[in-house]
């Protein structure tokens, strides 16, 4: 039976981290065979000092592995980090990319796997936006794209999409530039949808000019190189 495995990028900001894990722990813990969760040198104690709780009281039906960068990454460099380190395992293992900043309400797993029994070659995610979000429609054309906060597919899918393009780091269009790929290479994507997600966002990164700044750079290397 393919294993499940859970990557979560996490910079400060415990109790976020913290909720997720619980809720995960709650709803789908008999449906987790790890989780990942990456640490981008957390200024924090209270980070380090929860990560080990996790390891040491709950590692035994719930086991939960960390990755210590060793400086903040930004959450695209931490997500590759975590997804290729869980991309040594078997192909058809299922790999799944949350954000801290999700509330887990209710069971949401059996959803992506029925996703991806249906088609194989399917990125599966929270939410699809086809429409014009203000950023993704570029001479008149449009991009749809799974939302970054939830990403899910396959080991032997992952390699083959070779995770998210280090271009855009720290972060922001990873997820409209993953899913331009996917869609490339003929997957379908395939948003769950469920109520029992929500995401909270830009919970570590917040909106800022700088970020403003950053969002805007993004769009011109999106632009650069895939629009013809």
């Amino acid at each position: 039976m393919s294993k499940i495995y859970v990557v979560i990028p996490c910079f400060n900001h415990w109790e976020l981290s913290h909720e997720l894990l619980w809720n995960l722990y709650r709803k789908e813990r008999e449906n987790i065979d790890m989780v990942l969760v990456v640490d981008n040198a957390s200024s924090d104690e209270d980070v380090k000092s929860g990560l080990e709780w996790w390891q040491d009281r709950m590692g035994g039906g719930f086991p939960v592995k960390v990755i210590y960068n060793p400086e903040n990454y930004g959450f695209l460099k931490s997500a590759n980090i975590g997804l290729r380190e869980i991309c040594t395992n078997d192909e058809n293992d299922l790999v799944i990319l949350i954000s801290n900043d999700v509330l887990v309400y209710s069971k949401f797993i059996s959803q992506i796997q029925l996703a991806l029994s249906e088609n194989p070659k399917s990125l599966v995610g929270g939410v699809l936006y086809s429409h014009d979000t203000g950023w993704n429609t570029f001479n008149g054309v449009t991009y749809p794209y799974i939302e970054g906060w939830l990403l899910a597919t396959t080991v032997k899918n992952w390699k083959e999409l070779n995770y998210f393009d280090e271009e855009f780091c720290p972060c922001d269009f990873e997820d409209i530039d993953l899913s331009t790929k996917a869609l490339k290479l003929g997957y379908q994507l395939v948003p769950l949808n469920n109520v029992g997600l929500h995401h909270k966002g830009a919970q570590t990164i917040l909106y800022s000019e700088e970020r403003m700044n950053n969002t805007i750079k993004n769009k011109r290397k999106f632009e650069t190189k895939w629009i013809k």
